[in-house]
């Protein structure tokens, strides 16, 4: 038994014909939109990763201007900041046996503890010219503020020696009056 001509015959449905033409010339447009796709892509990706790179500079500006703002701070109720101080008490001088040993008590007058300080005897002969000079560590490594601290410094005397003047600074650095 022979069909008739309507079943199934790509004559008489026009949708079961080949595709093949059609598809041919879609696939240019396909390619097209492919390499569209992956270029948006590769410029989301890299303006995020500008964005990112923006907010961490930003974070890491903040965070200086914080740090520089706090090693500055203020004391609030005079608006300036207190200078770290230490001064003397008690300082005394002996001579004996050819060493001069000079003796007295640091103390913190500052408002931030103070690490490291070292004494500095200055001796001066009768005209003011130095003729000496010994450094010593103070023997407690942190002074707390209004804290005491004794020392001790033992030299050789130098002949002319009339007077003597101290100075605490931090260890290799900067002056504590």
């Amino acid at each position: 038994m022979a069909l008739p001509l309507y079943q199934g015959t790509p004559e008489y449905f026009p949708a079961q014909r080949s595709l093949t033409p059609a598809r041919v010339a879609v696939r240019p447009r396909r390619r097209q939109m492919r390499i569209f796709r992956q270029a948006a892509a590769l410029f989301t990706i890299g303006l995020a990763f500008l964005v990112v790179l923006k907010v961490i500079h930003a974070g890491v500006e903040i965070a200086e201007s914080l740090m520089r703002r706090s090693a500055n701070a203020p004391v609030w109720s005079t608006g300036q900041p207190v200078p770290a101080t230490v001064s003397a008490t008690n300082a005394r001088a002996r001579l004996h046996d050819g060493y001069l040993t000079i003796t007295g008590v640091a103390v913190n007058r500052g408002a931030v503890p103070l690490h490291n300080v070292e004494v500095e005897a200055v001796l001066k002969n009768r005209v003011g010219a130095v003729v000496g000079l010994e450094q010593a560590l103070l023997p407690h490594q942190v002074i707390m503020p209004g804290k005491q601290c004794p020392f001790r410094l033992d030299m050789h005397s130098a002949s002319g020696t009339t007077s003597f003047t101290l100075h605490f600074h931090e260890l290799l650095g900067r002056d504590l009056g």
